[in-house]
């Protein structure tokens, strides 16, 4: 039998319940056998700014939120084998050949989601994993997403969390 893989990428600056209650429902809805949970060293679209926390601190806060589930796991794939930018194509392949028989799932928020076609061999992603999109706005743009998903996706159905990375670095 197939496992079913899931990743969820992200920059986590820093992880928190909302990214918790989205990865939970990763796993239900997917019946995922494993999720790894990859925090990237840089992302392409976040290039000018600095992490608030660094990789220690964001890894901890992980760490602390997924202690304890045990389909959950902390990847540092791109924390140590990125020279600077972390590229989703780099990391789908990666969980590939090490789950070569596996189903491989990718999350995303509705919010990356719509300018997925901006991302870097992102039909070669598409190949590869089957796409799952979580509710991170109230209102997300289904017609872009269909455009761009044009073999489909799974839509995550997720509660809405009124929480951000940035509204948390703002208060600290």
């Amino acid at each position: 039998m197939l496992q079913n893989i899931g990743i969820f990428g992200g920059t986590f600056d820093p992880f928190h319940i909302g990214h918790l209650t989205i990865v939970k429902c990763f796993i239900e809805l997917c019946s995922l056998d494993k999720c790894f949970i990859v925090p990237a060293k840089c992302s392409p679209f976040k290039i000018d700014k600095n992490n608030f926390y660094d990789d220690a601190k964001r890894i901890k806060t992980i760490e602390e939120h997924i202690k304890g589930i045990d389909k959950l796991q902390i990847s540092l794939y791109e924390i140590n084998n990125s020279i600077s930018i972390s590229y989703t194509i780099d990391t789908v392949n990666y969980y590939k050949k090490e789950y070569t028989a596996a189903n491989i799932f990718l999350l995303i928020g509705d919010d990356a989601a719509v300018h997925f076609n901006k991302w870097k061999d992102y039909r070669m992603i598409l190949d590869i994993a089957k796409i799952v999109i979580a509710n991170r706005t109230e209102h997300n743009d289904k017609e872009a997403l269909e455009k761009i998903f044009i073999n489909g996706y799974i839509e995550l159905n997720n509660p809405l969390i009124n929480i951000s990375s940035s509204d948390i670095r703002k208060k600290n």
